[in-house]
């Protein structure tokens, strides 16, 4: 009998401890009511983890009246936001009667709690219509992706978005994803969740060598924007999920002359010069001032001026159509790399070497190494300056061998003599050799 109480009195020894926890931490907890009307995802947390994500104790809830304990070490933060499912925004969030504002319509809103010894959150919102649209920029890693979302020859992302095409606010900073274009760095994978009626401004960049000649959502337009290569999209008649149909077409690069001394020209960018679009060579004659001249004729000491040119150059991208004349263009001065050209000049050129002398924009000239094919009249040329240049020109004579032509013939003219000496007495020696025979 002594063996059993000590039996119970070590049980209750043990279980004492932990029924004083349960008590601690039962005073420790104090109530929360939540009241809502929408389906919504509160947090109370002691501490808020990345995109503001609150950690602590989540309540699910969908109608008024939701009574919870939550532990007060907890009650430092709370987090409120429409479930996401749910076709729901946020219109009010009032805690223990205070209005709070809200950031993120159809997001997450953090708050800081006040100490009290309970809380009340009232929550209100109206039904939407939510969407999304997915993409895949070139260099995906999912190999399960859908042909229809890929994207080729160019990438697109998020740049802002809008509540509606009336009021035009910028809700993008209530959308986490738009802080880096809604693309995913390691899967290239895009993706933007919205409501219907939501204005959505995107970029599309196509890789260098191909334009954007047509682009759509599920058959809604992107229009252009005046930024370059944004377009935007107004979901007002967006009647589901969607993705793009963006058509990158391989372009060439262009040049353009209107000068009276080029007729035509070839410009490759190839190089990396340029990494995005496509680039346009436009070609002006130039007419330098007395100081130019002198410089111009000081770097091509030994050469002879032919030409003056002006070179510009611009990268061109095309606004969704294949209108190559409704396009943005930015003006480049200088390039990554070299580009190649060639320019097909009106009139040949008096010499068989060329030199290209380049004012670059410091003020200062140099002399680029240049070709010349007679037959085409074409001069070619590597550069990475945009300004003014000239086309200079020198004859250079067949390298002296040291022997002349009539040295040349001299020795010549000795070697036959030589010959038909040697050839007449070869004859003589036959004829007497044949006379004497005959005699004996």
């Amino acid at each position: 009998m002594k063996k059993i109480s000590n039996f119970i009195v070590a049980i209750i020894t043990l279980v004492t401890p932990f029924l004083s926890l349960t008590n601690l931490a039962s005073a420790a907890d104090k109530n929360v009511t939540i009241n809502t009307n929408i389906d919504a995802r509160v947090v109370f947390g002691d501490h808020i983890e990345g995109e503001d994500e609150v950690v602590g104790q989540e309540f699910m809830v969908s109608a008024p009246g939701t009574n919870g304990n939550v532990d007060e070490n907890l009650l430092v933060y709370v987090s409120v936001e429409p479930d996401f499912f749910a076709n729901v925004k946020l219109t009010s969030v009032l805690i223990n009667n205070a209005a709070q504002t809200i950031t993120a319509p159809n997001g997450r809103n953090v708050y800081t709690l006040s100490a009290a010894d309970s809380y009340t959150i009232d929550i209100t919102g109206t039904a939407t219509e939510n969407y999304n649209i997915n993409w895949s920029n070139p260099g995906y890693t999912d190999p399960s992706t859908p042909e229809d979302v890929k994207i080729k020859n160019g990438n697109a992302k998020v740049v802002k978005v809008y509540d509606n095409a009336t009021d035009m606010n910028d809700i993008s900073a209530s959308i986490p994803c738009v802080a880096n274009g809604c693309v995913d760095e390691n899967t290239k994978e895009g993706f933007i969740h919205f409501e219907k009626g939501n204005v959505i401004v995107f970029e599309f960049v196509p890789e260098y060598g191909y334009q954007l000649t047509s682009v759509n959502m599920n058959g809604l337009p992107l229009d252009p924007q005046t930024d370059v290569n944004q377009y935007v999209l107004d979901t007002a008649d967006a009647t589901g999920n969607g993705h793009f149909s963006a058509t990158f077409t391989k372009t060439s690069d262009v040049v353009k002359t209107y000068s009276n001394v080029v007729k035509s020209g070839v410009l490759d960018l190839s190089s990396g010069a340029i990494n995005a679009g496509t680039g346009l060579l436009s070609v002006n004659d130039f007419e330098p001032s007395a100081d130019q001249t002198t410089k111009f004729a000081e770097t091509a000491s030994g050469y002879q001026i032919a030409n003056y040119l002006d070179l510009s150059m611009q990268q061109i991208f095309y606004k969704g159509s294949d209108d190559s004349t409704n396009v943005w263009s930015n003006d480049l001065s200088q390039l990554a790399a070299n580009a190649d050209i060639s320019l097909e000049l009106a009139e040949g050129i008096n010499g068989n070497d060329i030199a290209i002398v380049h004012e670059k924009h410091d003020g200062t000239y140099e002399l680029i190494a240049g070709t010349y094919d007679a037959t085409t009249n074409t001069v070619s040329f590597a550069t990475d300056g945009f300004s003014n240049y000239a086309i200079a020109y020198r004859t250079i004579k067949a390298p002296d061998t040291g022997v002349s032509t009539s040295e040349t013939n001299g020795i010549s003219s000795s070697i036959i003599t030589i010959a038909v000496i040697t050839l007449g007495s070869v004859t003589a020696l036959y004829v007497v050799s044949r006379k004497i025979k005959k005699e004996q």
